[in-house]
């Protein structure tokens, strides 16, 4: 089970960039180094990811205007990434997303990136960790209202949301065909409509699911690095359907295909999906729980007390 924390990470003088890497992808622009200001960015991630981004530097074209307007906005740095390896070849996925540090929502804008080197071994993986959250926040940084901007809307309509009473569960269901509730970007879903013998999830999951209320959630990056082929990230977790929100327990794949030169990746894309689903599927409790969890919690901290309500 995947366990999130905190870390609040400062800007220090003297800031660069990190070192270069023998990588597909261009680093980001370098920047110029800055005087020490009183400004820490709030990070929220898994512990052994926390731990790989300490051992960094954090750095980026715009860091010294974003760190000051999510620090007064009261908003925080959301990660979830991959890292692995495959063969001899260092892969780290990321998906940044910015939240409410009051309340622990996040925004609806996710900003991926993918990085691979041939170099294996920890220390690069961790490199190659920090060029992806230097990556993500100088994107941001570029133009900070339109991340900024989606995240007190989805505060608002999750508040919405636990200010009602909760629905009677729902009754079990009975069907021959069980058809499966999955979000997914408009790539990932003219996949799935176009593979007609590609089953997202089994019979058993997919009516439990129906009656808890839930579905696949299912981000997803893909391109091409002329040095390693076409690639593709996928990261699967429940979600609730009414409230929309997605449990923090995920499973992760990446796949390479060295042999398709094309932009988009289907064969990359399938496995990956394949083989996220798989580990799901082999043991979903944990996942379902954690979809409660994130309800119950996020309930508990958006619906009015009752002497809110009494007035």
């Amino acid at each position: 089970m995947r366990h999130f924390t905190h870390l609040l990470l400062a800007v220090s003088a003297g800031l660069a960039a990190i070192p270069g890497m023998a990588a597909a992808q261009d680093a980001p622009a370098a920047p110029a180094p800055v005087e020490a200001f009183d400004c820490e960015f709030d990070f929220n991630a898994e512990d052994a990811t926390l731990a790989a981004l300490r051992t960094q530097v954090l750095g980026f074209a715009g860091i010294t205007e974003l760190c000051p307007l999510l620090r007064d906005a009261g908003m925080g740095v959301h990660l979830d990434d991959f890292n692995g390896a495959i063969g001899e070849i260092s892969v780290i996925a990321t998906a940044v997303t910015l939240y409410d540090v009051a309340t622990g929502v996040e925004g609806s804008q996710v900003v991926l990136g993918t990085f691979m080197s041939d170099e294996p071994g920890a220390e690069v993986a961790a490199r190659l960790l920090m060029r992806g959250v230097n990556d993500s926040l100088q994107t941001m940084a570029g133009d900070p209202s339109r991340v900024m901007n989606t995240v007190a809307p989805e505060v608002e309509r999750l508040r919405a949301w636990a200010a009602v009473p909760a629905p009677e569960p729902m009754p079990p269901v009975v069907a021959e065909i069980c058809k499966t509730t999955y979000n997914a970007n408009d790539d990932v879903t003219a996949f799935i409509q176009k593979w007609t013998d590609f089953t997202l999830a089994s019979d058993a999951l997919c009516l439990r699911m129906a009656e808890e209320g839930a579905g696949i959630f299912i981000t997803q990056s893909m391109g091409y690095e002329e040095e390693f082929g076409t690639y593709a990230w996928v990261m699967v977790r429940l979600y609730d359907v009414h409230s929309h929100l997605p449990g923090a327990i995920y499973a992760t794949s990446f796949s390479l295909d060295p042999e398709n030169e094309e932009g988009l990746s289907e064969a990359a894309t399938r496995n990956s999906l394949a083989l996220a689903m798989a580990e799901l599927e082999a043991n979903p409790d944990p996942y379902f729980a954690s979809l409660v969890d994130e309800m119950n919690s996020t309930s508990e901290r958006l619906a009015p007390t009752a002497s809110a309500a009494a007035q």
